[in-house]
């Protein structure tokens, strides 16, 4: 009897919510690179945050210095990378 139970609430666990509106969302991406030597800034912490400081998406960049934030609300931000030693 309590399988029979089990599958009805896993069922709507996962459905998805059909009235939702669309996401107005965009991805950021580009690449850090050392200004002086022209090189990538590998492993660098890039970070969104909103006007009112909230952060809204970290990342690390990789060997090459690219990142990619995604699924990132419409709106204004500032873009901070930080480098350890840098």
């Amino acid at each position: 009897m309590k399988q029979l139970l089990l599958f009805p609430i896993l069922f709507f666990c996962f459905v998805p919510d059909l009235q939702a509106a669309p996401r107005n969302t965009t991805r950021v991406k580009g690449s850090v690179i050392d200004k002086t030597a022209s090189t990538p800034l590998e492993f660098s912490t890039v970070s969104l945050t909103d006007t009112t400081g909230k952060t809204i998406a970290v990342n690390t960049s990789d060997e090459k210095g690219s990142f990619s934030l995604a699924d990132v609300p419409a709106g204004n931000y500032t873009l901070k990378v930080s480098f350890v030693g840098y």
